[in-house]
């Protein structure tokens, strides 16, 4: 994987900001994305690639920047000022976290978790909320992936119905997907879990 990196881009009188991952560009913008486009194939794309319906935007944040998660279709999708700008499928927990809204509180490029059959590095973790039952921190990160390089779970499977609760409370995301939900939320942005 590439470098992320945010260029800022002029279409018509307005200025947007879009994420690439490539070689690092020398001037990118500053700062976070202020309207994130809808890129490549994780934008709408479920497991396997099957397409999953549009979000209903009535379920934004109004923040600038945020996500709902639906637990139940296994999928999520990140708002901009009350406008879905893509979505993703994700593998969960069925138990929690409970529907709600929260705040981001804490982001990690990379960190460690030790649910699960062994030790893994949770990529890009955004963290808005703690487990019910043992108080760990619950977000948003990238499939789990081992030492030994293998993930937790096939990235095609990412969204699959039989796999809802594989994960202990998590949202698990490809690893595309949570790269740029990484490059576009922050602490204080709002999480909304639908069921």
């Amino acid at each position: 994987m590439g470098t992320l990196t945010r260029i800022a881009v002029a279409v018509g009188a307005a200025v947007l900001s879009v994420v690439a991952i490539g070689a690092p560009v020398a001037a990118t913008a500053p700062g976070r994305l202020s309207a994130p486009l809808v890129v490549g194939a994780a934008a709408g794309a479920g497991a396997a690639g099957g397409a999953v319906p549009r979000p209903d935007p009535a379920t934004c944040p109004m923040t600038p920047h945020g996500a709902v998660v639906d637990r139940a279709a296994q999928r999520a999708w990140l708002c901009d000022g009350g406008v879905v700008v893509r979505w993703m499928p994700i593998t969960s927990a069925t138990d929690q976290p409970d529907p709600g809204v929260y705040e981001i509180y804490a982001e990690d490029v990379a960190t460690t978790s030790r649910y699960g059959p062994r030790p893994s590095v949770l990529d890009h973790f955004v963290a808005f909320t703690r487990g019910k039952y043992e108080g760990a921190r619950i977000g948003f990160h990238a499939v789990p992936r081992y030492d030994d390089g293998t993930l937790a779970q096939p990235l095609e499977t990412v969204g699959a119905p039989e796999l809802a609760g594989a994960s202990s409370g998590c949202i698990r995301l490809r690893p595309d997907d949570a790269a740029f939900l990484f490059a576009v939320l922050t602490v204080g942005d709002q999480v909304h879990v639908i069921s």
